[in-house]
């Protein structure tokens, strides 16, 4: 993919970063279906699904890659973000305590060390650096999108686990307190059972340049948290 074919394109693109394969009913499926159907013109507005698994530009391990995605939000060729990134080293699952004889993933983090515990085994160093490595993908996005005014960009991750306060969190890292910090920038909890999820599962979204967030959320029952009078019946135990 060559940059200056994309800008003779004229078109705007908007990225689904870490979405896995296409599948009926992800993002760009449903982003397709109500754009088109709301009058926007075809080919006018481009979702790019950007994973490992679908192409080598998908792999956000990779500096070449991401320089590419920057220098098209950059060049204010992307409307919209989106992105998740892999969050299995930073779960508060980690830290549950399981049945005797059994066993789980443990911590890899902590409060002193959010990018990584530097005691670990070969295994949980390569799960590390693959994590560490997409997270600063996201963030690296989110900070070129506050950059201008013409990309929204909204990153999903657990929540701060308030209930366990020795457990460590994305949100605390330096990069994305000054994210949620920044004029164009909020930060909004929900729980994802308020949208059909099995589980309460709390979850952040950290937003750029997206004020409808905050006003869609304000507009959900109960604010998108948890009303829910039964106990769930999914846990999450960390295995």
């Amino acid at each position: 993919v060559e940059l200056p074919k994309l800008i003779k394109l004229k078109i705007q693109f908007v990225l689904h970063l870490f979405s896995g394969q296409r599948r009926p009913g992800d993002f760009q499926d449903h982003f397709d279906s109500i754009a088109y159907a709301s009058g926007i013109q075809r080919g006018s507005i481009v979702v790019l699904s950007i994973d490992i698994v679908l192409h080598q530009l998908g792999d956000l391990t990779n500096p070449k890659s991401v320089a590419l995605w920057t220098d098209l939000v950059l060049l204010e060729l992307v409307t919209f973000i989106i992105g998740g990134p892999p969050c299995e080293t930073f779960s508060a699952a980690r830290f549950n305590a399981l049945p005797e004889g059994t066993s789980g993933p443990r911590p890899l983090r902590s409060l002193e060390h959010l990018w990584g515990l530097p005691a670990r085994t070969r295994a949980e160093s390569k799960q590390l650096q693959i994590g560490n490595s997409l997270l600063r993908a996201m963030i690296q996005l989110k900070i070129a999108a506050s950059m201008r005014n013409t990309t929204a960009v909204i990153m999903e991750h657990p929540a701060l686990a308030t209930w366990l306060p020795e457990a460590p969190s994305s949100w605390l890292l330096p990069e994305l307190v000054w994210l949620k910090q920044h004029s164009r920038g909020d930060s909004l909890d929900i729980d994802q059972c308020s949208y059909g999820a099995p589980s309460k599962k709390p979850t952040t979204l950290q937003s750029i340049n997206c004020p409808q967030l905050r006003l869609h959320i304000a507009t959900t029952p109960n604010h998108a948290r948890c009303n829910c009078s039964l106990p769930h019946p999914k846990v999450l135990i960390g295995k």
